[in-house]
């Protein structure tokens, strides 16, 4: 009885260059999803940092309720990922806020342009 396998007659480099190529092959896929990063937590100073604003206005949004945080033994804190969602979901309404602010700017100085016009007449 003869105990020769299949891989006496392979080169064994190219046995290994074929198993590695097709452990990658197999892998690659898992390699491109995303693993879900944990979420950060940051203080008031950093938070507003990340979002550059000031922290008074980091205050005033988190006092109104337009931000969400987390409150312990007298600190605060902000699960960052849970802001940017509450900011990204109220993005709409203060964008037709701004519209209608800028509107305002713009009739004012219009008016103003009017009113200097018939005083310089």
């Amino acid at each position: 009885m003869h105990n020769a396998t299949m891989v006496d007659h392979v080169d064994r480099d190219e046995l290994i260059t074929e198993i590695v190529t097709r452990v990658v092959a197999e892998i690659r896929p898992l390699l491109r999803v995303p693993a879900t990063a944990p979420k950060r937590i940051a203080s008031s100073a950093e938070m507003a940092r990340i979002l550059e604003w000031s922290l008074p206005k980091l205050q005033r949004a988190t006092g109104a309720g337009d931000i969400p945080s987390l409150m312990h033994g007298g600190r605060r804190s902000y699960v960052i990922d849970d802001v940017i969602e509450a900011l990204r979901q109220s993005t709409p309404e203060h964008e037709k806020a701004a519209a209608i602010r800028q509107a305002a700017k713009t009739a004012a100085k219009s008016n103003s342009a009017g009113s200097d016009a018939v005083l310089s007449a």
